[in-house]
């Protein structure tokens, strides 16, 4: 291109003129190699060679659970007597050829796919909504967690009183604690703040 743009081509025909007087032939003789054996290296086709899968486009695609595909926004299906098992989600090649068929390669066999239409989109009543989305089930509204109070006379709001062990005799550990405090010691690692307040004093 700007060999062309130096040159001052403008036109179809100066450009074609161009790239066979002079650009051509500057590339064979550039790049052209001279192969080491001259004998034609081209053979006929085998019977194993098929041309229509030769020239073909393909794509992966996975089967869906009703047998069909999608491919470009359409969706292709094989027929009823051509649904073998293992077909229903497997991975498989698509194929369409020159003449406009498609098939369907699966573990070596070929199926022919017929196209099917897109299933019925429904639309909002108001028809302010696109289709599809009026389709779709509402969420349930999220549940509002009301804050749970204690009630009056729920045994936390009793008065706590704290004993020892239960099944013990209560004026036994009433004249420990007199004794305590008599000696001026702590009871148990409790400070005598603490004990002073409890059930036996």
């Amino acid at each position: 291109m700007k060999e062309m743009r130096l040159a001052g081509i403008d036109t179809m025909e100066a450009a074609n003129h161009f790239l066979e007087t002079r650009f051509l032939p500057e590339w064979e003789q550039r790049f052209t190699v001279a192969p080491r054996n001259p004998r034609n290296a081209h053979r006929r086709l085998g019977r194993e060679h098929r041309l229509e899968e030769v020239l073909s486009v393909r794509v992966a695609r996975k089967v869906t659970d009703d047998h069909t595909v999608s491919w470009d926004g359409n969706r292709w299906g094989v027929p009823r007597e051509e649904v073998c098992a293992g077909l229903r989600g497997a991975q498989v090649e698509i194929e369409r050829r020159l003449d406009g068929t498609h098939w369907l390669r699966f573990r070596g066999r070929y199926l022919p796919l017929m196209p099917c239409p897109n299933a019925p989109r429904s639309a909002s009543p108001s028809g302010l909504r696109p289709p599809g989305l009026a389709d779709q089930n509402p969420k349930p509204l999220a549940r509002i967690k009301t804050k749970y109070h204690v009630a009056a006379n729920h045994p936390w709001r009793k008065p706590w009183k704290r004993t020892f062990l239960s099944g013990r005799n209560l004026s036994l550990q009433s004249e420990n604690v007199r004794f305590a405090q008599s000696r001026n010691v702590r009871f148990h690692g409790w400070p005598r703040s603490a004990w002073k307040r409890s059930a036996w004093h």
